[in-house]
């Protein structure tokens, strides 16, 4: 495997080193970019909160400049020009994503450089597993990950949309949700972290409390609580959002609740659903009008437990 600092014999010479706040605009254009012709090639819509060149510098921002999140870059020797970058949070389990090359590069081997980087990287901290989501419909990243060892683990669905309470109880009716009574869906604040933290390991196993926190300050966070007990989470019904809840019945309530609550409520929210887990998530989904947008592959490498203690799990984008 590449070591950080080497250089990969790969048409011309890459080498891979760690990414810098300098790096941040021009892999905000080379994500931008590199997605959109994705998405166009396989004809799909761009996600809501996904990859524009205007929430791109936000995030190549926020990654570049934070501590606690990992990230490489590819380097052409030659010309020293960025050819491909990627991310991920450390942790007990460390979540890979986004990875991603300049489209002028594709087909080089600089995406797998970078991916290879980084499982080095977490084989050298005796991580528990490594984990990533995979869009189904690029089965060329799907071969890659595959061949570098991840095994797919679990398909879910993307849907989009917002919920009205008249949508919301004829979903219900539909699939058989029982009423949810006595809760209260307010924001996320730092005191519920260490609550959270404990239902995310109750139902998979390991700890994210760090991930959790970092999803407060952008105020896409919310709890559901019910006689002062949190019993279910979201960390956003967003691209990079998870959720934890004890029902299905739970998580749909909270889902509509947050469409409601929500300031600027005509933006769509995305509720990601593992349909063999949760047939009746995904049909109440379907049955409130939410529009499916793709599915996507949770690839792991190392050990991984399907939700535990009959919670609910619906992944984010990282895993």
């Amino acid at each position: 495997m590449a070591s950080i600092g080497s250089t990969l014999g790969t048409g011309g010479g890459i080498r891979i080193r760690r990414v810098d706040p300098h790096d941040a605009m021009p892999l905000a254009t080379m994500i931008s970019d590199s997605f959109l012709a994705f998405n166009q090639s396989v004809n799909i819509p761009p996600h809501v909160d996904g990859f524009t060149l205007e929430t791109s510098r936000d995030l190549m921002k926020h990654f570049t400049s934070t501590p606690t999140m990992y990230g490489v870059v590819a380097v052409e020797e030659s010309s020293g020009a960025l050819m491909a970058g990627g991310f991920m949070y450390p942790g007990d389990v460390y979540a890979i994503g986004p990875v991603f090359a300049d489209n002028a590069f594709k087909g080089r081997g600089a995406g797998k450089a970078v991916m290879v980087a980084l499982i080095e990287k977490v084989r050298s901290e005796n991580a528990k597993s490594i984990r990533l989501c995979q869009v189904a419909a690029n089965p060329i990243s799907f071969g890659l990950y595959a061949s570098l060892g991840f095994v797919p683990v679990e398909c879910w669905m993307d849907l989009e949309g917002n919920v009205t309470t008249e949508e919301a109880s004829s979903a219900n009716r539909s699939c058989g949700f029982s009423p949810v009574t006595g809760v209260d869906v307010r924001r996320m604040e730092e005191a519920d972290v260490k609550c959270c933290n404990e239902l995310h390991k109750k139902t998979m196993g390991f700890d994210r409390e760090q991930r959790i926190r970092m999803d407060i300050p952008n105020g896409a966070a919310w709890v559901a609580v019910r006689a002062g007990e949190i019993i279910a989470y979201t960390t956003g019904f967003i691209l990079s959002g998870h959720t934890v809840a004890e029902s299905e019945e739970v998580l749909a309530f909270m889902f509509t609740e947050v469409c409601h609550k929500t300031e600027n409520a005509s933006v769509p929210k995305n509720l990601h659903v593992p349909g063999r887990l949760y047939p009746r998530l995904l049909q109440w989904a379907i049955a409130a009008k939410l529009k499916m947008m793709r599915s996507c592959w949770l690839m792991v490498i190392g050990s991984y437990l399907s939700p535990q203690s009959g919670m609910v799990y619906c992944p984010s984008i990282e895993g």
